[in-house]
């Protein structure tokens, strides 16, 4: 068994982009927040805690096809924010949109994971893209509110990762890639 999930990977230059805009931050917050490298930013739309790889092949099928109404489509990343909330933030993470979009998404990917019968987070979504993991939050006492530049890209697919943990931070390995 893998652990899996199924996110939205972002463009090169997106990451490039953010990476550029937290400059400043970083330093300021760099003792409070563990950052997560530009290569592992991805929205998480479903996760697989123990995903059987016999079932890649199957499960990714499924998926397609589930999907197939769901057009590429752009993200909008904006506001910075303390996840899940500011009282017992987790990680600091930015905002994305468009909500619906995200959420059919996830809810539609969970159906299909549901037909192989693997379990699905039936929370009610809440996209977002973590930055890094809050390590000390006594120090972000006076966390602002940041105007982040507002980006938008096209995500033309999803991606089915394989998370490997490590100590220098998790290891995303592509399994497959699922054209919208």
């Amino acid at each position: 068994m893998i652990r899996a999930f199924f996110a939205i990977e972002l463009p090169l230059e997106t990451q490039a982009a953010i990476t550029e805009s937290l400059i400043g931050f970083k330093l300021h917050y760099q003792n409070a927040i563990r950052w997560i490298k530009p290569s592992n930013f991805h929205i998480t739309l479903q996760f697989l805690k123990h995903l059987d790889p016999n079932d890649i092949l199957k499960l990714s099928q499924l998926v397609k096809e589930e999907i197939k109404p769901i057009k590429a489509f752009t993200l909008q990343l904006h506001l910075i924010e303390l996840f899940p909330t500011s009282h017992r933030p987790r990680y600091l993470s930015l905002q994305v949109g468009p909500d619906e979009i995200l959420s059919r998404l996830s809810k539609t990917i969970g159906e299909a994971m549901k037909k192989l019968n693997y379990p699905t987070d039936n929370r009610v979504f809440r996209g977002h893209l973590s930055l890094g993991k809050v390590i000390h939050s006594h120090e972000l006492p006076a966390f602002p509110t940041i105007l982040f530049p507002e980006i938008h890209t096209k995500i033309n697919d999803i991606v089915l990762f394989q998370s490997e943990p490590s100590f220098q931070g998790s290891q995303y390995t592509p399994l497959t890639r699922i054209s919208l």
